[in-house]
């Protein structure tokens, strides 16, 4: 009887330090995914509102340069315009799109911006998903109850898990698609379009002119 009772004994003293063995892995693991969704949530922040800054300076540069270009070629189409008033009002309507084309900026950078946001949010999601499985790790301890075999296997799932290697990938993940943006933002400009048009239409009213000198 008294051998039974040392047994059943060891078998407790084991399941128990096996249990405070899953413990001690499962809060080692908690600390490295914990610093891992630390530097995410950090960077991501700062990311983000970088760009909604690089969005906003770009707005504000581009309005300022498509600004400067339209009153460029509204002084070059006055200068032309006591040459021959005619060449210069059938460009009416042209110029008075010109103002149009320098904001059609605007939506690309909005979309930049929403498009940012959004996606930073489901990584934020993927981030959640990757430290819930701390608490299925815990569950599983909890779920072990004095099964050594069950706690043993536990243990070395936590040990070979990739929840911290999971999330630092994310935040990578989340920095590339961030730096696409920014490029993505210099391909909204509208200054090129507007001198471009500019030219066109002033073009158009010199032949207009010398055709019929």
């Amino acid at each position: 009887m008294i051998v039974k009772f040392i047994i059943f004994v060891v078998i407790i003293i084991q399941v128990l330090a096996k249990k405070d063995d899953a413990t001690t892995e499962l809060n080692k693991l908690k600390i490295k995914v914990e610093s891992e969704v630390n530097t995410f949530e950090e960077n991501s922040k700062k990311w983000q509102q970088n760009l909604f800054q690089d969005v906003l300076k770009f707005d504000n540069k581009t309005l300022e340069d498509v600004n400067k270009k339209i009153k460029r070629i509204k002084e070059n189409v006055a200068k032309l315009k006591p040459k021959n008033p005619k060449c210069v009002d059938d460009q009416k309507e042209a110029i008075s799109k010109l103002d149009g084309l320098g904001k059609s900026f605007y939506p690309c950078s909005s979309q930049v911006a929403g498009s940012t946001e959004r996606n930073i949010g489901e990584f934020q999601n993927r981030v959640a998903r990757a430290k819930g499985q701390l608490d299925m790790l815990e569950d599983r301890i909890k779920g072990c109850a004095e099964n050594e075999d069950c706690l043993t296997a536990v243990i070395r799932d936590i040990k070979k898990s990739n929840i911290a290697k999971e999330i630092e990938d994310i935040t990578g993940k989340t920095e590339d698609f961030v730096n696409v943006k920014k490029n993505e933002l210099n391909h909204c400009s509208t200054v090129d379009k507007v001198k471009d048009r500019g030219d066109e239409i002033v073009n158009k009213i010199r032949e207009c002119i010398d055709k019929h000198y």
